[in-house]
Parts: structure tokens; sequence; C-alpha cells
């Protein structure tokens, strides 16, 4: 099954944007932008607490989003500890038409991407050995993470790009539509960023 996530329908209304997270987004776009000039590419990492939600949904949006307008991003993700990448997230993307297929160890499964293969998905501190150690952008998407690393060795740039954690749901009747909607919402902002990177390599 081919991955059909389209983000001409599902993270193109920018209108849900406030303006005060805008100016944030733009400014992280203005300093990709600088650095795309100079280095090829950019690693961008993502960090939580557990990354098992927010910071893995983040950088497989990346990866999609790097692809789908050919810019040189490489996404990463991390945590203050790892966990596992939560069976409800991985099931909200593939409620956008992405398949993934799973291997390795029961607690902590090794996701790919059916179209991409060699890309691998799955929970692991953020200085792990996969990820980037300089030259990256840090991107803290939770309070805990961002408070818990004053400093993240090795970033060249840090932003604070929170988003509230959809795991308070867990146990609902809405935990289905809470996880659709993090998608939206942080597929929404990165798309925003994308956007702009693109729009900026047109006008170069």
């Amino acid at each position: 099954m081919a991955t059909t996530f389209d983000l001409s329908v599902h993270l193109n209304d920018f209108t849900k944007i406030t303006r005060a997270r805008k100016a944030l987004l733009l400014l992280i776009a203005n300093n990709l932008n600088a650095d795309i000039l100079y280095t090829e590419p950019i690693k961008l990492l993502f960090i939580c607490t557990h990354n098992s939600r927010r910071s893995q949904l983040a950088e497989v949006l990346t990866d999609l989003l790097a692809r789908y307008y050919d810019l040189p991003v490489e996404a990463y993700s991390g945590g203050t500890e790892a966990t596992a990448f939560y069976h409800k997230m991985v099931e909200a993307l593939e409620g956008f038409g992405m398949e993934f297929v799973a291997n390795g160890e029961a607690d902590n499964p090794v996701y790919h991407i059916s179209d991409y293969p060699t890309k691998k998905y799955f929970s692991k501190v953020y200085d792990a050995a996969e990820n980037p150690t300089k030259n990256f952008f840090a991107f803290m998407v939770c309070d805990h993470a961002d408070e818990a690393c004053p400093v993240v060795n090795g970033a060249k740039y840090r932003f604070p790009l929170k988003y509230k954690d959809p795991k308070a749901f867990d146990d609902s009747t809405e935990v289905d539509e809470v996880y659709k909607n993090k998608v939206i919402e942080i597929g929404t902002e990165l798309n925003f960023i994308f956007h702009m990177l693109h729009k900026y390599r047109l006008n170069a």
C-alpha cells in the first residue's frame, strides 16, 4: 500500500495558526533558510520526554514534508528517556493513509513506512548514536523536556516548539479524535515552515 497522505487536503489550512505562533514559525523558517544556503542537508532533532508521541510524529511528518517539497532536510527525534512509539500515534498516522511495518522488540518496536523502508522510527534518547551530535536544530516539543534539558549539546539552534500531550486522553472515548487532531495540528505548523522554505527557494 502506497502512502497517500495528501498535504493539500490535510495540512494546508494555515488560518488555524495564531498570529503569535506564526511569528515563531517564521523565525524558525528564516533560520532554517539561512542554514540551507550553507549546509546541506540540515538536521532537525525533535525532543520530548518519552519520544513516544509528539516528537515521533514531528519526525515522521518532517520526513514526508522534506520529500514533498524536495528540500535538503533530515529529521530525527529523541527523549530524555526511551519508551516506545505509542501505538495510538501510529494508528492516527495510518488513518491518513500511511502504512507502518513493525519489527524488533515488542516493548519498543522499530517501525518503517512501507514506501520508505530505509528510515527507522523507534523510541530513543535524544543523544543516542542514531541522532546528530553537532550543528543541528533542536526543537523542544514539550515543557518537561525543555526544562530537563537546559543545554542540548551540539545544537546550533534551539527552539521551544511545544504542543499539549495527547496522552491525557488515552483512556477516554475521545482518544482517536484527539490523536487525529494532533497529526493535523503539528503537521499544519510544520507544513507552514516548509511552505515558507519552498517560497524562499523559489524567490532566491
